[in-house]
């Protein structure tokens, strides 16, 4: 037999009281909470009082540190500042501010006591030539990032040679990655000990390279153009040109053939197809 025990209205009066206090102080503790963290994250000694941007350029300097102000300004949902010490954001002002200026490779933060930021910017440095139909001429770094506009095509620096769609925004652009800009240095070193200095290489659709090669000892004394692409490794590519150069100048001094190269093209394979003048 089971039984049920009945409370009275009294009780249940009671009871109804109890769960009333109770979610009463709950939702004061609560708020009371909520309002001290606030407090906390608004208080001066978690919040960034300065903020030093260090940059070899000035007004480049002067623009990172615009962007920095203005991003840390105002809260997150309204709650936590954004130029809080525990939470600033370090991360998505490297992004941000790398997007908005191609010519910053990163910047580094680094803190000084709680309240003090020091940004470091590092530049991109200029590693290649970039010019687009022969016009207008960029510097770019060892990664292929095309960052800035030049003044000057003159100077140690190999010069690339791009055809791009009107309209595309060059600054930013990674014409080409640092593997393959390393693999082309290699290459062009090898040409200059066979004789050959490399006026300017051009980019072609489909990992096609043109090099615009000068002679520069009496046996390579003319200019000529080199056709490759990336079918066949560059090392090996290299061989098989000094090969191939190696007994044109035998045929020449035979009087086989003319000396003088105007062109020779290397992407079919093992054949080679060249032009004399």
């Amino acid at each position: 037999m089971r039984r049920q025990a009945l409370l009275s209205p009294r009780h249940r009066a009671l009871r109804k009281k109890r769960v009333v206090r109770f979610s009463v102080a709950f939702a004061a503790a609560v708020l009371s909470l909520c309002a001290a963290i606030v407090i906390f994250f608004n208080s001066g000694f978690v919040r960034v009082s300065s903020i030093n941007v260090v940059s070899d350029d000035a007004v480049l300097g002067a623009s990172v540190q615009s962007v920095i102000d203005n991003t840390v300004l105002g809260s997150y949902i309204g709650i936590i500042p954004k130029n809080s010490a525990l939470f600033f954001p370090f991360h998505s002002l490297d992004r941000a501010i790398r997007a908005q200026f191609p010519a910053v490779a990163s910047v580094s933060f680094s803190r000084h006591g709680l309240t003090g930021i020091q940004a470091t910017v590092r530049e991109r440095q200029t590693a290649e030539i970039v010019c687009v139909a022969s016009n207008d001429c960029y510097d770019a770094d060892a990664g292929g990032i095309i960052f800035k506009e030049t003044a000057t095509t003159t100077g140690p620096y190999l010069i690339y040679e791009l055809t791009l769609p009107k309209g595309t925004q060059v600054i930013g652009l990674q014409f080409i990655d640092s593997g393959r800009l390393t693999d082309v240095s290699v290459f062009v070193a090898g040409l200059s000990k066979l004789g050959f200095s490399t006026d300017s290489i051009s980019v072609l659709p489909d990992r096609q390279y043109a090099f615009s090669l000068r002679g520069v000892s009496a046996q390579a004394s003319s200019t000529m153009k080199l056709f490759i692409n990336e079918d066949r490794p560059f090392p090996l590519a290299l061989q098989d040109f000094s090969a191939f150069w190696q007994t044109h100048l035998a045929s020449a001094a035979a009087g086989k053939e003319k000396p003088s190269l105007s062109s020779v093209d290397m992407r079919y394979g093992d054949n080679i197809i060249y032009k004399t003048r």
